[in-house]
């Protein structure tokens, strides 16, 4: 009834911990174009998804399966894929461990605009990165399967989103 959905029981002590390997390349080209700014312009410049030139300010989207984590503004992002998880042996009662191991890729590019010294900026930035994800879970307790594959997920979710987010705050 629990691995079903049907019930839900869990009293657990849990542990994941998750290590990225990043293979990344981010590059970033900006262009100083001599343009007369007209209302067209202003408004790309003044708009939500400007992100105010920043981008530290982007929003980071991640996917895995049917489930989303991150930004939903409805602007243009990064968009990171989880294209493969795997969690080893946790379907186990009582006692949970296993290895994780899984895949994520990035390409995205986002085009941001500011003014400096009166004249129009323009930088896209292009996000290359294919991340190998691995990890361990221990979960001692009651707890299902279900529940245990979320912990990761979410776990996974987390550690990609904080260390994208970084990495944007460096740019």
């Amino acid at each position: 009834m629990r691995e079903m959905g049907f019930l839900e029981l869990n009293l657990y002590l849990s542990e994941v911990k998750i290590t990225l390997n990043r293979n990344s390349q981010t590059n970033s080209t900006t262009l100083r174009p001599s343009l007369i700014i007209n209302r067209t312009w202003a408004e790309t410049i003044n708009s939500k998804c400007n992100f105010r030139g920043n981008p530290a300010n982007i929003p980071i989207l991640i996917f895995y399966k049917n489930q989303k984590y991150g930004d939903t503004n409805g602007c243009k992002g990064v968009t990171i894929n989880i294209t493969d998880l795997e969690f080893g042996p946790i379907w186990t009662p009582l006692y949970k461990s296993g290895s994780i191991h899984g895949k994520a890729k990035c390409n995205s590019n986002v085009t941001l605009f500011q003014f400096e010294n009166d004249k129009l900026v323009q930088t896209t930035y292009q996000f290359n990165d294919e991340l190998d994800i691995k990890g361990d879970i221990t979960v001692k307790g009651i707890s299902s399967y279900r529940n245990a594959k979320k912990l990761v997920i979410d776990k996974v979710f987390e550690q990609i989103y904080s260390n994208l987010r970084e990495k944007m705050k460096q740019l």
